[in-house]
């Protein structure tokens, strides 16, 4: 049987065809628009059967033993976990104030919801710190568009006539993108790379700006300029 849905084993969220055989899945192909020799493969999703039922997976949630180390943990229930972490959090908040406490959150595909509850519950608590790696990735992105345009926008290569590819490499992280830019590049589409690495699309670029690491900045002022 084939479900139609998203894989999440990363940002780029493509959409794919799961096979379901027996209740298990055996299998997921990304859609694309280009015919399946065409098409780029992902690893990652090739071996989605096997990070589905990796032997290995922590399915349970996992408390580390009174004085233990490393990987001395023991099983717990979801309720037991709980309790520990607002016993900790209580612990915090009561000896050292509430604002001793932060929340660090790293990269996810879901980005909305899951993340207002996060800073719902601080704002709750009475902590400001909610943080992640969004303060040097997406929300200066976000901020930037909706600043610009009202709303934030995605680009499409597909139909584009000039392509700017500034410090991102789509054939390693967004296979969709990577066949858009492709498609319109085999169309004429002039392609221009800024990357210090010389990677997958700087070498058939048009131009490729090979700056120095952490250079960005100069060359965006140079720009304004």
């Amino acid at each position: 049987m084939k479900h139609h849905t998203v894989c999440r084993l990363c940002s780029a969220c493509c959409p794919v065809t799961a096979d379901i055989e027996d209740g298990k899945l055996v299998r997921a192909e990304r859609k694309s628009f280009l015919s399946p020799e065409k098409r780029l493969r992902c690893p990652k999703l090739k071996a989605a059967p096997e990070i589905v039922y990796a032997p290995d997976r922590v399915l349970t949630p996992l408390i580390r033993k009174k004085g233990g180390s490393g990987d001395d943990f023991q099983t717990a229930s979801w309720d037991a976990a709980l309790d520990l972490a607002a016993e900790k959090f209580l612990h915090f908040k009561e000896t050292h104030g509430a604002q001793s406490v932060a929340w660090l959150r790293g990269m996810a595909a879901d980005w909305g919801a899951p993340w207002d509850y996060a800073n719902r519950l601080m704002n709750l608590f009475g902590s400001p710190n909610t943080i992640g790696n969004g303060s040097v990735c997406h929300v200066g992105r976000d901020m930037a568009h909706v600043y610009t345009y009202g709303a934030m926008t995605l680009p499409q290569p597909k139909t584009s006539r000039c392509i700017l590819i500034w410090g991102k490499n789509d054939r390693n992280t967004a296979p969709g993108f990577s066949e858009a830019i492709l498609f319109a590049k085999q169309r004429g589409a002039k392609l221009i790379v800024i990357d210090p690495v010389k990677t997958y699309f700087a070498k058939m670029a048009d131009i490729w700006l090979q700056i120095k690491p952490g250079h960005d900045g100069q060359l965006v002022l140079n720009c304004v300029n």
